[in-house]
């Protein structure tokens, strides 16, 4: 510290100035980095959606669908009952 404050606090102001700046930037990356990533699944979806039908209709259950795509056994039956495709569901193994 100096004898002189009005330095001082100058200094500490540009300090602060730069450390705020720095995280600025770095907010505006990840916004820009989100973004993209949202495209990308925007993107994917209507394949995914394809597969996930055509999978239903090759009789995969909807919980190995749900398993291989991350979607939850729900949102895969909603999936292929709206395209008219009616979930298959393995029997109960009887022991």
């Amino acid at each position: 510290m100096t004898a002189d404050p009005l330095a001082d606090i100058g200094a500490r102001y540009q300090h602060l100035k730069r450390q705020h700046e720095a995280a600025v930037r770095t907010a505006n990356r990840a916004i820009r980095r989100r973004s993209e990533r949202a495209a990308e699944l925007d993107a994917i979806r209507e394949p995914l959606r394809e597969q996930i039908i055509e999978g239903g209709r090759a009789r995969r259950p909807p919980s190995e669908i749900a398993r291989l795509t991350g979607y939850t056994p729900e949102r895969v039956r909603q999936i292929l009952r709206a395209a008219g495709v009616e979930p298959f569901e393995r029997e109960p193994r009887r022991t």
